[in-house]
């Protein structure tokens, strides 16, 4: 990924999304049903997105950002 990931979900609205980096430290959250984000002020790196849906399901995809 580069500067702009798209996140998407077939069955459910997203509600909110977290980034966290390699060490657990959350550099991103966002709290709305964007389904784009803007991760240009990240560094370079391996990052961990969590995404919550409404009916309060999460769910892990890695990202590694180039």
């Amino acid at each position: 990924a580069y500067d702009i990931v798209n996140i998407t979900n077939k069955n459910k609205n997203i509600t909110s999304i977290q980034i966290v980096d390699a060490l657990g430290k959350k550099v991103l959250d966002v709290n709305d049903n964007s389904n784009q984000l803007n991760i240009s002020n990240l560094i370079s790196g391996l990052y961990f997105v969590k995404i919550k849906t409404e009916d309060n399901l999460i769910y892990y995809q890695k990202l590694i950002k180039e």
